[in-house]
């Protein structure tokens, strides 16, 4: 008998009785037999149904409680195609870059190597933006599996194009970085809310996805800064600020001009690789020999 005059809870033969169950403890999956008409889901149902639970809910909002709600199944039934949510987070972040670069695996014929970085690095902006978190997903990611081809197949353009392998990845990486910061900041200050009876810009587009795009959004500034610039103290500053907002798209002006600088420093960084006998050559970039440009 327990201290207060129950009987023990889960009696074992000879009379011991089983500890009680720990409730913190990780979910252990039942028997597959056990999960009921949904238990035959595959791994990319799963990562589709979190990318719709993303979009709606925001990285915060998404759990592995809510995504088994939404497929009709039992929580520990996703734990036989997920070993928690980071690896899922890892799944989500790989489709939405998939989504966004599955037209741009390789430069098409005739297509210079620059113009294909740039058109795969401005769709994958687009497929960050057109989820909710995308680049906060993609910023904390690890590499799965599924991902490794497409990875050698995009470093194998660059060596073609005359980089060496470490480089190829260097440049690969620092590009999706690139983009998934800007996408990130943009994102940000989108959530921010906006002062009361502060307009759009006359004439402008909206956001060009649902959640991001181009933030024509005119928000209203630290209180004194309109003020200071207005003063004319900062010629310079009123000058670059008239020409950055009345572009029509200052986000994506931003982006552009970024992407710009990047990619016509690769192309100079690649051209003197290829100059016989140049200190930056082949040799020399690899291992970092003076008068080779910074990485």
């Amino acid at each position: 008998m327990m201290p207060d005059g129950r009987p023990p809870v889960n009696p074992a033969p000879g009379g011991r009785t089983r500890p009680e169950p720990d409730p913190c403890a990780c979910p252990v999956p039942a028997e597959r037999g056990d999960l009921g008409p949904r238990a035959r889901l595959t791994r990319d149902e799963i990562v589709a149904a979190a990318v719709e639970l993303l979009d709606e809910v925001g990285l915060a909002g998404l759990s592995l409680r809510r995504l088994a709600e939404r497929l009709e199944v039992q929580a520990p039934s996703l734990y036989w195609h997920v070993r928690n949510k980071r690896e899922l987070l890892d799944l989500v972040a790989d489709a939405i870059l998939q989504e966004g670069v599955a037209a741009w695996r390789e430069p098409s014929p005739g297509q210079d190597w620059w113009e294909w970085l740039a058109e795969r690095s401005r769709a994958l902006r687009g497929a960050l933006l057109a989820h909710r978190d995308g680049a906060l997903v993609v910023a904390g990611r690890r590499p799965v599996v599924e991902s490794l081809p497409h990875v050698e197949q995009y470093l194998s353009v660059l060596v073609a194009a005359g980089l060496p392998a470490d480089e190829a990845l260097l440049t690969a990486l620092s590009l999706t970085t690139y983009v998934v910061g800007s996408v990130l900041a943009l994102q940000r200050e989108l959530e921010r809310p906006e002062g009361p009876g502060i307009p759009r810009l006359p004439g402008l587009p909206g956001p060009a996805g649902p959640h991001g795009g181009s933030a024509c959004r005119r928000r209203e500034p630290v209180p004194g800064v309109r003020e200071a610039v207005a003063s004319g103290a900062y010629p310079l500053l009123a000058e670059a600020a008239r020409g950055v907002l009345g572009s029509g798209d200052p986000s994506g002006r931003r982006f552009e001009h970024g992407l710009g600088l990047i990619l016509a420093g690769l192309r100079a960084r690649v051209d003197q690789a290829r100059l016989p006998g140049s200190p930056g050559g082949r040799q020399g970039l690899r291992r970092g020999a003076p008068g080779s440009p910074a990485p």
